[in-house]
């Protein structure tokens, strides 16, 4: 892979704004274009030996139809963003935490991965906080903003410079999504 990149990465890299626009302002279209970009990154990362960011990336597909499903139903129960108890939130830290360092390990005995510890980090919190994004829990971006910025040191590590872009904007937009969001959540 080029430090140019692809016009796969291009296409993900687009997909992917596209996604994280639209879940910053609401729209339940925003699952499409995550679905569609997570596919293309599946490719992307296990072609740069990113493999847990891969299965991430298909975890990510996957959340993308459990997203879609809960905004765009109403029987979901799922329409209006919330936050969650931060006594709940500091229970799950520590052992998805423990699970990052248990697959980094794995990972790491088995494979060749790219520094595994930290992809298998970014790997649990983010399943995480994908999940936060689909129940429309406020905290999500703050979960982002972070894991954002450490993917971008990741992603250039690796080369992927496109990508790495694609993270600084996230980032960015990820700090909008949780002012947007919190401005909702108090009206």
């Amino acid at each position: 892979m080029t430090s140019s990149g692809t016009i796969i990465e291009w296409i993900a890299l687009l997909l992917g704004v596209l996604y994280v626009v639209f879940a910053a302002l609401e729209k339940a279209s925003a699952w499409v274009f995550g679905g569609l970009s997570a596919c293309l990154y599946v490719l992307i990362c296990f072609n740069s030996q990113l493999y847990i960011e891969a299965s991430l990336q298909f975890f990510y597909v996957v959340l993308a139809l459990v997203g879609w499903l809960n905004w765009f139903s109403k029987k979901s129960g799922v329409q209006q963003i919330h936050r969650i108890q931060l006594k709940k939130q500091l229970k799950l830290l520590l052992p998805i935490f423990v699970l990052g360092l248990i697959l980094g390990y794995l990972v790491s005995e088995n494979t060749q991965q790219f520094n595994p510890y930290l992809d298998a980090q970014i790997g649990v919190f983010s399943l995480y906080a994908t999940y936060l994004t689909t129940q429309k829990i406020l905290e999500n971006w703050l979960f982002w903003i972070v894991i954002d910025l450490v993917l971008i040191y990741l992603y250039v590590a690796r080369g992927l410079y496109p990508t790495a872009f694609l993270y600084g904007i996230y980032s960015i937009v990820a700090l909008v999504g949780y002012f947007n969001w919190k401005k909702k959540l108090q009206v």
